[in-house]
């Protein structure tokens, strides 16, 4: 009987361990494969974390990263790929493939200005989108102050209406991507005030 209590015990610490040894794979909760950041950009991503966890990227040539509170900041620095890798006791418990890509959204705004001189005058700027998976119908426009200029888009064209002088910044946005540029609206000889 002894013997068998023993064995049972052996049993039960056994399988305790073996528990304890299964959380070791949970880690860390990400479903994340890969992820994607323009050039020239940032982008973050969440993640959750049992443990103190080590994470480095292979190439910092093509993208850096920050992270604090368990959110990754990426920053897009030259096109290509890279991996993030998250260890945990020196063993790789995570790889995520790093894309860095070209601008999805351009603005034909050379010098991220938009002039209008004078209320009551219009202009029209066009997006150009170069990821094909992106159709203009993702596309949305935003006006930071809609009390300068209005607006009217429909896809990858906004059409601008100046309302009083002042700035605004305009921002399109096509799902994570995003470009931003200034408008003015002058008086006549072009001054603000």
């Amino acid at each position: 009987m002894n013997k068998l209590l023993k064995l049972n015990l052996f049993l039960l610490i056994f399988i305790i361990s073996f528990c304890f040894g299964c959380k070791e794979d949970n880690v860390l909760k990400l479903d994340l494969e890969s992820f994607e950041v323009e050039i020239g950009s940032k982008n973050s991503f969440s993640f959750e974390s049992s443990k103190e966890l080590d994470i480095y990227i292979e190439n910092d040539e093509i993208a850096t990263f920050k992270n604090e509170n368990n959110t990754v900041t990426i920053d897009g620095k030259s096109i290509g790929g890279t991996n993030l890798i998250f260890k945990n006791n020196d063993k790789i418990i995570k790889t995520i493939n790093i894309e860095i890509i070209d601008k999805v959204v351009y603005l034909p705004v050379p010098t991220g200005k938009l002039l209008l001189k004078g209320i009551d005058k219009d202009a029209s700027v066009k997006a150009i989108i170069t990821k094909a998976s992106i159709t203009s119908e993702d596309v949305i426009w935003e006006v930071e102050n809609p009390e300068i200029v209005s607006i009217d888009y429909q896809g990858c064209i906004a059409k601008f209406h100046s309302l009083a002088r002042g700035k605004t910044l305009v921002t399109v946005r096509v799902g994570n991507y995003s470009n931003s540029f200034t408008i003015y609206v002058t008086n006549i000889r072009g001054d603000i005030d």
